[in-house]
């Protein structure tokens, strides 16, 4: 290889490796803005507990539920997000003719925003024809109480029955 061709090779990779260096550090510093404390606490002492005993009753009807508080991507909202904290239980309505129909799967999504002081919650609501999503409220993580998330989540499953 001459040199002229191997020089920009060499060139074309330091840049190729600054580049991802770059990616990188960017990746990790909005990781560490999205890391919302106070949604942690909120989601710990109060959002899956809830989610829990309400999940919990629902089975004792012969329904299902699963809880998730895994960052993900999401598409909710506006576009694509980044890895978010977050808190989802999905609701999975049976019935004597489809158990545990996979079409009946609803969730509810509580979500912090990168500050980690506020949070928005999401609903989405299927059935076999099809489903609707909403924002159903915003609001501060220091005004979300046991009360305040089993009134969200118990207007969410009366909406799943009542659209199912």
């Amino acid at each position: 290889m001459d040199e002229t061709t191997e020089s920009r090779l060499d060139f074309l990779m330091k840049q190729y490796k600054q580049k991802l260096e770059q990616k990188e550090k960017d990746l990790v510093e909005r990781q560490a803005e999205i890391v919302p404390s106070d949604f942690a606490k909120v989601r710990e002492k109060i959002i899956l507990p809830v989610m829990e005993e309400i999940g919990n009753k629902l089975k004792g009807y012969g329904h299902n539920y699963n809880i998730s508080d895994q960052p993900h991507y999401s598409n909710i909202g506006q576009g694509w997000r980044e890895k978010e904290e977050n808190a989802t239980m999905k609701v999975i309505l049976a019935d004597e003719k489809r158990p545990l129909a996979k079409y009946n799967m609803s969730r509810i999504t509580f979500i912090a925003q990168k500050s980690g002081h506020n949070i928005e919650i999401y609903q989405y609501v299927l059935n076999s024809n099809g489903g609707r999503g909403r924002l159903i409220e915003s609001t501060n993580t220091n005004q979300i109480d046991e009360d305040t998330v089993k009134k969200l989540i118990l207007q969410f499953v009366e909406d799943v029955f009542e659209y199912a």
